[in-house]
């Protein structure tokens, strides 16, 4: 049996529900757009492609990134990265700050399928913890994945000293010190460690160094500059074969992909 294509569009019915969904999530970040008062815009294409767009100085509109693309052989997926395609031996991780999962399922579900994701991290998913995020997981996992959260008690920003945050992360290392594992600590930990001269920066530099640990991500990962979201290894730690961080059309922060080097049960 051929597939049943919507005369009106050319779409198959799955296509076109997936065309839809995608229009209203683009709707969604345009208004989170105008509503945080920033200069980005979304729309999409035909083919399903979904377009970024951002204001300039001089009022002229300028494309910052189309998330489908073409492959080489004329298949729909995402413009070329670290992953996308699994290499022998290696496990696709990511991580994501989507600002709220609740309004994204769509776009984080395609996500996982089309950059062939093993293990997504994400923050600021604004899930309570409680039976209410079921729906909002069902739509959000692909099939065979499950989810592994421990949900904030509030939402919104956490406050904390520097001097209490510098005690309870060194705490923690001490505790991940006692063990010999591999260790990766990913997450929007808010320090601009691209600044050389940033003292808490600097400082935070300094206490992962002393437990011999290094951070990999190099690039800007907010939009509006700066490495926020940390990919933090030991230092003797070889898994790590790439780290990138790319716009996928998600509010701020731009996506960490990070590619390393571990062979991984094919039955799973």
């Amino acid at each position: 049996m051929g597939r049943r294509i919507c005369s009106e569009t050319g779409k198959t019915k799955s296509e076109l529900e997936k065309y839809k969904k995608n229009k209203i999530i683009l709707s969604r970040l345009d208004e989170e757009a105008k509503e945080k008062k920033e200069a980005v815009s979304y729309s999409i294409r035909d083919n399903g492609s979904t377009l970024k767009y951002k204001k300039q100085d001089d009022n002229k509109w300028i494309r910052v990134s189309d998330s489908m693309d073409r492959g080489e052989h004329g298949k729909r997926g995402m413009k070329t990265t670290v992953l996308g395609r699994h290499r022998p031996g290696t496990l696709n991780k990511v991580l994501l700050n989507p600002w709220s999962v609740r309004n994204k399922t769509t776009a984080i579900n395609d996500l996982i399928t089309d950059l062939c994701i093993d293990v997504l991290c994400i923050t600021e998913t604004w899930l309570t913890g409680t039976d209410s995020d079921q729906p909002t997981i069902a739509a959000m996992l692909p099939e065979g994945y499950t989810l592994q959260q421990r949900a904030r008690k509030t939402r919104g920003d956490c406050h904390c000293s520097m001097s209490q945050f510098h005690t309870e992360f060194s705490n923690f290392l001490g505790m991940l010190a006692l063990h010999s594992d591999n260790v990766m600590i990913v997450g929007d930990l808010n320090f601009h460690l691209d600044d050389p001269v940033d003292r808490d920066s600097n400082d935070f530099g300094r206490l992962i160094t002393a437990f011999g640990l290094q951070q990999h991500a190099q690039q800007a990962t907010h939009q509006n500059g700066h490495t926020l979201d940390l990919v933090i290894t030991r230092i003797d730690d070889r898994t790590v074969k790439a780290v990138e961080a790319k716009d996928y059309g998600f509010p701020d922060h731009f996506t960490v992909l990070i590619e390393t080097v571990l062979k991984k049960n094919p039955s799973t």
